[in-house]
């Protein structure tokens, strides 16, 4: 499989669970091979990180893409929703410390608990999180000039927000009624020869 698309996409959720350790693995040495061959910039996101971390060949995997990635020009982006689970993981916190820049937005109490703890946030921090609204949360960045902690705004710009949202009802408003062969089919059918 090549991977010089501008975008390629590995998805193990359709996989059988006992089958995604081992599809991970697969992946994980597809990646390290390409990055050794091909010195370029490249970016990496993993969504749902936290369900890679629940493996331990996935948590490796992330674990040695977060110590090695600046290395080999590439960056790691983790995404979670379920940010305690991904800290309780040794190989998360692994991710967490090496990450040069971590966004946090809205947080549920327990996470934020959680979050303050494994960050260092300031009561004022923990609060932000708490009482964020859509877009809005805290950015903590490590750099050559020192670290800096910014509460943020993200607006996202009419198409940039429906290229991206996965909102149930914006998605279902999207999509087109089906191929007009379908939409044919489920039309009612004339009522012929009914007698009066």
């Amino acid at each position: 499989m090549a991977l010089d698309r501008r975008l390629v996409v590995f998805d193990v959720e359709a996989l059988d669970p006992a089958l995604r350790p081992a599809a991970i693995h697969l992946v994980a040495g597809l990646v390290w091979r390409e990055l050794r061959r091909a010195l370029r910039p490249r970016l990496l996101v993993v969504d749902e990180a936290w369900s890679v971390l629940q493996y331990p060949e996935g948590g490796a995997f992330l674990a040695g893409l977060a110590r090695r990635a600046r290395k080999r020009y590439l960056g790691l982006v983790t995404i979670s929703q379920d940010v305690p689970e991904f800290l309780r993981s040794p190989h998360g916190q692994i991710v967490v410390r090496a990450a040069a820049t971590k966004l946090l937005l809205k947080q549920d109490s327990t996470a934020a608990d959680e979050l303050a703890a494994a960050l260092r946030l300031s009561p004022a921090e923990r609060r932000l999180l708490l009482g964020a609204a859509k877009g809005e949360g805290l950015l903590l960045t490590q750099g050559a000039a020192g670290a800096a902690r910014r509460p943020v705004q993200i607006l996202a710009a009419a198409a940039e927000h429906a290229l991206v949202t996965t909102a149930p009802a914006e998605v279902a408003a999207r999509r087109p009624a089906g191929p007009p062969a379908v939409r044919r089919r489920l039309e009612p059918l004339p009522e012929e020869g009914v007698a009066g």
